[in-house]
C-alpha cells in the first residue's frame, strides 16, 4: 500500500494558507501606505503559495524499485585502476544518478599483473533504480521519487577526478542506457589528451526514501 511521505505532508501543511493575516502588524489605524504595503505582501505570498503548491504536486511521484544485473567491460583506459578505486568511482557514479545506496560491484582484471595490465577491467554490477508508476498502479509503490537533472564532473561525486573522463564515458555508454529512468541530456566527454574538464548531465529519478523494499 502506498503512503504519502512525511515530506509531502509537511509540504501540504505549509501550503494550506497562502499568506498569514498576521504577517504584518500595523499599529494604530491603517494608513493608505500601510494598506498598500500589506496588499503587496499578501499578493507576493499568494504567488509564492501557488508556485510552491505546483512544485509540491509535481515533485513527488510513486515509484517502484527495479533490479539490474550488468556486466560491463572497459577497454584501454588511459591508466590502470585498482579494484578498490573502480568500486568507489563507479559506485559513486551510479548512486549519483539515482541507484540505491547499496550497489554491489565485483571487479575483474583490475590488477596491474593481468594480461591487459589493469587497463581493461570488467565489472559485475547489481543495483536497484526506481521507475515511476502511473496513478492506476500507485498502490503498488515501494517508495517515492523526484525527477532531477544531475551533472557529473570532476569532484561531483567527490571520487570522480580530472583523470576519470574515459572511465565516465565508458560507464555512460555501457551502463547508464540499461538503467530505467536515466536519460542523457548533455555530454561533454570528448576526453582529449591533456583535457581535464568534462561533464555529463542526465535527467533521472532520485528516490526520496532510503529503504529498498524490493531487496527484501
Amino acid at each position: 500500500m502506498f503512503h504519502h511521505s512525511k515530506a509531502r505532508s509537511r509540504c501540504e501543511r505549509e501550503l494550506r494558507e497562502p499568506a498569514s493575516r498576521d504577517a504584518v502588524q500595523i499599529s494604530g489605524g491603517p494608513s493608505e501606505k500601510s494598506v498598500r504595503a500589506l496588499t503587496v505582501l499578501w499578493l507576493g505570498g499568494l504567488l509564492a503559495w501557488m508556485t510552491g503548491a505546483s512544485v509540491c504536486a509535481a515533485a513527488q511521484r510513486p515509484a517502484a524499485w527495479i533490479p539490474h544485473e550488468v556486466m560491463v567491460s572497459y577497454h584501454k583506459l588511459p591508466a590502470a585502476y585498482s579494484c578498490t578505486a573502480l568500486w568507489y568511482k563507479v559506485g559513486d557514479i551510479l548512486r549519483a544518478v539515482g541507484a540505491w545506496k547499496y550497489v554491489s560491484i565485483t571487479p575483474y582484471d583490475c590488477k596491474p599483473g593481468t594480461a591487459t595490465n589493469g587497463r581493461s577491467p570488467q565489472l559485475e554490477i547489481h543495483l536497484l533504480t526506481v521507475r515511476s508508476l502511473d496513478a492506476k498502479d500507485a498502490r503498488w509503490a515501494q517508495t517515492e521519487a523526484v525527477e532531477r537533472s544531475v551533472t557529473l564532473r570532476p569532484g561531483h561525486p567527490k571520487s570522480l577526478a580530472r583523470a576519470d573522463c574515459e572511465l565516465l564515458r565508458q560507464t555512460e555508454q555501457g551502463v547508464l542506457p540499461l538503467l530505467s529512468g536515466v536519460h542523457v541530456e548533455h555530454a561533454d566527454l570528448s576526453c582529449r589528451a591533456g583535457a581535464d574538464h568534462f561533464g555529463l548531465t542526465v535527467k533521472t529519478l532520485i528516490p526520496t526514501k532510503t529503504t529498498a523494499l524490493a531487496a527484501r
